[in-house]
């Protein structure tokens, strides 16, 4: 049997490892977050990363933007009151099993 010409040692076989999933892993989050919108602005060379686009707002009457925020507060409210709902019953569950 031939000696082992080189060896490895667990902190290089860990940096060596790492050295292949993380990119792995950047480019599975990347994905699963952005879809492929994400990964294919890495790779496109037309445009620069630093430039966004701007969303253009049309201007909104005042009884408009007054519905919306009346709305809003509505949403607000019962997500709130669901909150407690599901708190109150959180509290009842952690009774009954004597936690």
């Amino acid at each position: 049997m031939s000696k082992k010409k080189y060896k490895l040692t667990g902190f290089a076989r860990f940096f060596i490892v790492m050295l292949i999933l993380v990119p792995i892993a950047y480019f599975a989050a990347l994905y699963i977050n952005e879809g492929q919108g994400g990964i294919d602005s890495l790779f496109d060379k037309g445009n620069s990363s630093s430039e966004k686009t701007e969303i253009v707002r049309t201007p909104r009457s005042k009884s408009a933007l007054e519905k919306e925020n009346q709305v809003l507060k509505d949403s607000i409210r019962t997500l709130n009151l669901e909150y407690q709902e599901l708190k109150r019953q959180y509290k009842l569950l952690e009774k009954e099993t004597g936690n």
